[in-house]
């Protein structure tokens, strides 16, 4: 860790750099507003989630997957 620690240090240098979000506009509401990077963020992690659930309940993997956490000597047979 330390090595990497030096190694960035030497190639990006000590000084922290801004970086722009690569999604500027927002929706403002009456209410709230928010930037599009940080919906694009929750949308991401929505659809991140839905997959997770998905390859876990519908797919064969996923029932292999639960088979070995409920019972992990069955499962190896």
């Amino acid at each position: 860790l330390y090595i990497i620690q030096q190694l960035a240090l030497t190639f990006y240098g000590p000084e922290a750099r801004p970086v722009e979000p690569p999604f500027s506009y927002r929706i403002l509401l009456p209410w709230f507003g928010y930037s599009g990077y940080k919906l694009s963020i929750i949308a991401a992690s929505a659809l991140l989630l839905v997959a997770t659930w998905f390859v876990l309940t519908r797919t064969k993997i996923g029932l292999v997957m639960r088979a070995t956490q409920y019972d992990s000597e069955t499962a190896q047979a």
